[in-house]
């Protein structure tokens, strides 16, 4: 596997510490918990935007799985991640891709830390340090006093589904809703429909954004597309 440049190491360590902070703070209410007296560890309900930050994190160091695909072992806590990364002896380009991959399907399109279409933004001061490393990596442009995402990221915004043609986010087209709903497995559209049948609108609007990661509004009108 080839080794990332010491620019994209830096990166790495980043978005190890944003993923970390970012599963912390989503999980910890129902599902950050103790196995036994010593060993943390955290179940992520098989949520896919959570699943791909479990197991990129899985792959440097910072978690391990456990024996349930959905459960890993916490190995470095949230406070000590930087200095785990910094600390690591090489760091493959494939393991970086999973770091990016995770943090654009979770912090990105599930809980829009920053957002996902093509204009210039705004960072929010605690993603300042990332945003550095992103742009230093050609994932963003300075655009003014702000930030805009570059043709590098086009493959992750389009696997969780919020970029089309690489240039424009589903929601931002006429035909996006058609279009995402085209594209759902079968499997998918059952488990969505069951679960709105069975447990209400919202029961189903959070599934639906843990499968696909997708931005509230364009969530709600993907569902009400679905159920009409």
């Amino acid at each position: 596997m080839k080794p990332v440049s010491q620019q994209d190491r830096t990166l790495a360590v980043e978005l190890a510490v944003s993923l970390s902070s970012w599963l912390k703070s989503h999980l910890d209410v129902v599902t950050w918990r103790e196995l036994d007296e010593s060993t943390p560890a955290v179940y992520n309900m098989g949520l896919s935007s959570h699943e791909a930050g479990c197991q990129a994190l899985n792959a440097v160091g910072v978690f391990e799985q456990a024996d349930h695909y959905t459960t890993h072992y916490v190995r470095v806590s949230p406070v000590d991640v930087r200095q785990h990364m910094e600390q690591l002896q090489s760091l493959s380009s494939d393991k970086l891709a999973l770091l990016l991959d995770a943090f654009i399907g979770g912090p990105v399109a599930h809980s829009a830390l920053l957002p996902t279409h093509r204009e210039a933004f705004q960072v929010p001061n605690s993603l300042e340090g990332l945003a550095r490393r992103l742009t230093d990596s050609g994932y963003l442009d300075a655009d003014g006093n702000g930030k805009r995402w570059t043709d590098k990221i086009t493959s992750f915004m389009h696997k969780w589904s919020v970029w089309t043609d690489g240039r424009a986010p589903l929601s931002a087209t006429p035909d996006g809703v058609e279009v995402f709903c085209a594209g759902l497995s079968a499997a998918d559209r059952d488990r969505l429909l069951e679960t709105y049948r069975g447990n209400g609108y919202i029961a189903a609007l959070q599934l639906l954004r843990s499968i696909a990661g997708l931005e509230l509004k364009f969530a709600k009108d993907v569902l009400d597309f679905l159920v009409r």
